[in-house]
């Protein structure tokens, strides 16, 4: 997949997308067809960035709080020396998942220069499935920022011309810069995956998702209420009138305003970014039969 983003109304958007759909895109660009090739189209994925960044970020704090999942991996990793392995006692236990403890919190509440700097560090590949996401860790890396190890090298890797195509790649460089071998934790997220437009999203079953509120399902309803206190605070304003007023169509107007019928808790949870994964401003305004009554409503939105 390939980092990428779009831009709507001064908002950036930002994507991860499979290659299949840049393919696609590509070949419609040069061919014209609306469609692209039919097979690539239904085997590719766009993911919005902040959730599946949100779910692994999540996962690793999960990891690096939980003491025996950490001393699992400091046992089980192959570069511990044995010296430094018979001398991990219950103090060097305690600064190691203090060191993890820290990490963990820099990741939820540190700046993107560090949090990436850690990721890219630490994270050998990440690969969303349809029914998970599999995170593999580089658990010598992960080490070596916690300080737990110095850094080992095999001679033959440290004397070879990194020019020559021929040689195998030296070992990958490590938070501090340093060289480091790996060996590898495997985390797993189970997720559901569910369409939203054109986007996939992913949904972590019996967790409540970080609450990301949904900049244009907000923007339609400040919209609504703006437009309907217009018409509340003048009798004589008619919609068609109010449509002309503000360049928009009498029919969008019409669907926009009865948004401010909506449930007070509808709202809410809108606002706080809490709606259903399914529910995006383009459902809401398409929806011409949305009903007054406000548990109608919570059924038809999917909030029930």
């Amino acid at each position: 997949m390939t980092p990428t983003h779009a831009s709507k109304k001064g908002v950036r958007y930002r994507y991860y997308v499979s290659q299949t759909l840049i393919a696609a895109r590509a070949a419609k660009s040069e061919d014209g067809d609306a469609t692209g090739p039919a097979n690539m189209v239904s085997s590719g994925q766009r993911l919005p960035a902040a959730g599946i960044e949100r779910l692994v970020i999540d996962r690793l704090r999960a990891f690096l709080t939980t003491p025996s999942d950490v001393a699992a991996a400091a046992d089980a990793d192959d570069d511990l020396t044995n010296h430094r392995r018979g001398s991990f006692d219950a103090l060097g236990q305690q600064a190691l998942l203090d060191a993890a403890g820290r990490q963990a919190s820099l990741l939820g509440s540190g700046g993107e220069v560090a949090q990436r700097d850690f990721l890219l560090a630490i994270l050998q590949r990440i690969a969303v499935h349809p029914d998970r996401v599999h995170i593999s860790i580089d658990s010598s890396a992960l080490l070596q920022i916690l300080h737990v190890r110095d850094a080992g090298v095999p001679a033959d890797l440290t004397d070879r011309d990194a020019t020559n195509p021929n040689q195998a790649a030296a070992a990958p460089v490590g938070y501090d810069g340093e060289q480091i071998r790996r060996c590898g934790i495997e985390l797993t997220v189970p997720i559901v995956c569910k369409r939203a437009g054109h986007e996939l999203r992913l949904i972590v079953p019996g967790r409540t998702a970080a609450a990301v509120p949904d900049q244009s399902l907000a923007r339609i309803l400040a919209r609504a209420s703006r437009l309907f206190d217009r018409l509340n605070s003048d009798p004589e304003l008619t919609a068609a009138e109010l449509a002309r007023n503000e360049g928009l169509n009498k029919s969008y107007v019409s669907r926009l305003v009865r948004l401010a019928f909506l449930a007070p808790d509808i709202v809410t949870a809108i606002l706080d970014g809490r709606q259903p994964i399914t529910l995006t401003a383009n459902k809401l305004m398409a929806d011409t039969r949305l009903p007054i009554d406000w548990g109608e409503q919570r059924r038809v939105l999917g909030f029930e």
